[in-house]
């Protein structure tokens, strides 16, 4: 089993990355965080094959409606997020 806090801070780090990609949110804070992260919280280690149990579990977060995984997405560091559900395009 994966310590609460330590799923929240890596998955902080997959939001994050998103918000890059989606928001525009400044990578070099993005990158301070995930180094921030990195060495502050030990790793979990995973490969493609683990995948689908990720999945399984992401489907347990709050954030969830209507059995969609959602994610909290920022375009800045003190401006409030917006939670959405990516879209493949």
């Amino acid at each position: 089993p994966v310590l609460h806090g330590y799923a929240v801070a890596w998955g902080l780090v997959g939001e994050l990355y998103l918000s890059a990609v989606l928001q525009h949110f400044p990578q070099d804070k993005m990158r301070q965080t995930v180094r921030f992260i990195r060495e502050h919280y030990e790793a979990i280690n995973f490969t493609c094959n683990d995948y689908d149990r990720l999945f399984e579990l992401m489907k347990h977060d709050k954030k969830n409606v209507g059995g969609e995984i959602n994610f909290t997405l920022l375009s800045d560091v003190e401006k409030s997020g917006s939670t959405t559900t990516p879209r493949a395009n």
